[in-house]
């Protein structure tokens, strides 16, 4: 069913029959993005590998460092829409933008490339995305970016895109249902270096984890 060149993370946490992660049944996830989700994946611990382990979900992480959302040309095969595999999904998780922000206009004058992902009306290749998996059956939860802190490598200037950008995907999860987005500033901020890598950009080890577990909350408070 699942093609083979997803990256397997089988979830076998022995959890007791009190255990209300139970309830999930039988699930599988798909996470897609950039590195943002691609992150720490080769030790599976990826933040959605950690949203599998949290959910007792078998999870396929497709997530690749580098993929945009509005890649064309020689780039369409690391667009993160690319990367949507119609299968049998309980939850989608996607995450991306950035490396949008950065490479078509170096997080400055970036209003169409921005509308071009979520527009102010709720269109763009972002929530067309976002409905394709709907339609498929999946329910979606995009997950936004931490706060970076000024000792950042790279990403300079993104703040105020990165801002508007978070409004703009509140609005379009709160129009549809089956969908949430989850602001990674709520699971830890700037001054907590230790959640980030040394390039204070991708999120370590533990910083994956503090996003995938937050990610999950947000899941299991629709049960």
């Amino acid at each position: 069913m699942i093609p083979t060149l997803l990256l397997t993370l089988a979830c076998d946490l022995g959890f007791n029959d009190g255990d209300p992660r139970l309830q999930l049944g039988d699930a599988a996830i798909l996470g897609m993005g950039d590195s943002f989700f691609a992150w720490n994946a080769e030790e599976g611990a990826g933040i959605p590998d950690v949203v599998g382990a949290e959910l007792g979900m078998e999870t396929f992480n497709v997530s690749e460092s580098g993929a945009t959302v509005l890649g064309d040309g020689d780039e369409g095969a690391w667009a993160i829409p690319n990367q949507y595999v119609p299968d049998s999904w309980t939850w989608v998780i996607m995450g991306g933008g950035g490396n949008d922000l950065e490479g078509d206009c170096g997080c400055s004058g970036c209003d169409d490339t921005l509308d071009a992902m979520v527009s102010p009306d709720g269109g763009g290749a972002i929530p067309d995305l976002v409905d394709q998996a709907l339609y498929d059956g999946a329910q979606v939860a995009w997950v936004g970016y931490p706060q970076l802190p000024e000792s950042r490598d790279g990403f300079v200037g993104c703040d105020d895109e990165q801002a508007r950008m978070v409004e703009r995907l509140e609005q379009m999860a709160s129009d549809r249902d089956g969908v949430i987005f989850v602001d990674g500033r709520d699971a830890f901020g700037p001054d907590e270096l230790e959640h980030y890598d040394e390039d204070h950009v991708h999120p370590s080890v533990e910083g994956s984890r503090a996003l995938g577990e937050l990610v999950a909350r947000r899941i299991l408070e629709l049960r």
